[in-house]
């Protein structure tokens, strides 16, 4: 049986799986959280070594600012990251907005077509399947990933059926997080 849709990504499709790939990344986490420890412990540190000198207005300036670090600083983490993820989107994938592409899956693998070139996955070498409340991003064991905007797929509970087939025929992982948000 061979499935074939027609896929459109934009420049938010593109986030979207950036910012879940960095939202799944143990090296992403830590250093989002080594930025807010130090940043945190270097203005309380500054708070402490100001009152050490008698410096009350300094000390208490450092000592808000070290709580304020605290507690807006995984809004403003979150902020960033995405600002530089949709910089670098913009930079590189620019000209693959808006452009479709054909997707088909048969038995045995993904073929994507797309201005004239095409790209071949076996089914056998997908690792899992991520499915968000927009998307569905399907990883090969070689680390590339093909997105699917649910929105933006023509045809989309076909698709589904067909990729459920896989998953049940090749024991591919699959993870529904339909509730993942980027924070």
């Amino acid at each position: 049986m061979t499935t074939r849709i027609n896929i459109t990504l934009d420049e938010n499709d593109y986030l979207q799986f950036q910012l879940y790939s960095a939202s799944k990344s143990k090296r992403v986490k830590n250093q989002r959280r080594r930025e807010w420890i130090f940043t945190t412990v270097t203005f309380l540190a500054l708070a402490y070594l100001f009152k050490r000198s008698e410096n009350d207005t300094l000390s208490i300036y450092f000592l808000v600012t070290g709580c304020l670090t605290a507690v807006l600083h995984p809004f403003y983490s979150r902020w960033r990251y995405k600002r530089h993820y949709r910089r670098a989107i913009r930079n590189t994938y620019q000209h693959s907005f808006g452009k479709p592409f054909t997707l088909e899956i048969n038995n045995n693998e993904i073929i994507t077509t797309d201005n004239g070139s095409t790209g071949k996955i076996n089914l056998t070498e997908i690792d899992e399947i991520h499915e968000i409340t927009d998307q569905i991003f399907i990883q090969t064991k070689g680390g590339a990933s093909l997105m699917i905007s649910k929105s933006k797929s023509e045809n989309f509970e076909t698709l589904k059926a067909a990729i459920a087939s896989a998953v049940e025929q090749y024991g591919i992982k699959y993870h529904t997080e339909l509730n993942w948000k980027w924070r």
